[in-house]
């Protein structure tokens, strides 16, 4: 079981990783867990069949497909927003 979010432990995510969505840094499809990027600190992270977002030190991190424009860049690594 994954600890709570903010819990100072690292997030993780598994499944299809086409799009690099998984945030770890790869394109490979995972069955386990995975962590996140490098941060261990996720305040807040949801996800979509093709993206993920997170929360960290009160910046928004996107990562994943962003045809439509959901992420500004295209990234397999957490990437900070900018408006």
């Amino acid at each position: 079981m994954q600890p709570p979010i903010g819990s100072g432990c690292p997030t993780s995510c598994w499944g299809f990783n086409n799009f690099g969505q998984l945030g770890d840094g790869t394109t490979e499809n995972k069955r386990a867990p995975t962590q996140v990027g490098v941060a261990a600190s996720w305040s807040a992270v949801a996800a979509n069949a093709t993206h993920t977002c997170g929360v960290k030190d009160g910046r928004l991190y996107c990562w994943g497909a962003g045809g439509s424009g959901q992420l500004g860049v295209f990234g397999v690594y957490p990437v900070l927003w900018n408006e």
